[in-house]
């Protein structure tokens, strides 16, 4: 079961969730019409593009050194899209933000 974190300005909780991905290759399939991936933290064998295509291609979403990466301000990676990798293994911790949902 996925961790329930309180997020005090808006009082609403969110769950938090893991995935990997061994080698270059999608780490998240697009979560769905008005939903969008929102990346929390990253830990990669090797520096890798994470990005909206295959091979680092598509919409560059960041570029990710070896090692743990633990973003201050978390990334939306935009409505409906895939996240995907171009080397190294890679662990990414997300949520999944309704942008149909009113605050």
């Amino acid at each position: 079961m996925a961790n329930q974190v309180h997020f005090k300005d808006t009082g609403t909780p969110k769950s938090w969730a893991k995935e990997s991905q061994n080698g270059a290759g999608k780490i998240l399939s697009a979560p769905g019409a008005g939903k969008s991936a929102v990346i929390c933290d990253i830990m990669a064998s090797a520096e890798t593009t994470i990005s909206t295509a295959t091979g680092g291609g598509g919409t560059i979403i960041m570029y990710c050194p070896a090692g743990h990466s633990n973003l201050r301000s978390p990334i939306d990676c935009g409505e409906n899209t895939n996240v995907w990798s171009s080397a190294g293994n890679v662990t990414i911790t997300y949520y999944i933000k309704d942008n149909n949902r009113g605050l």
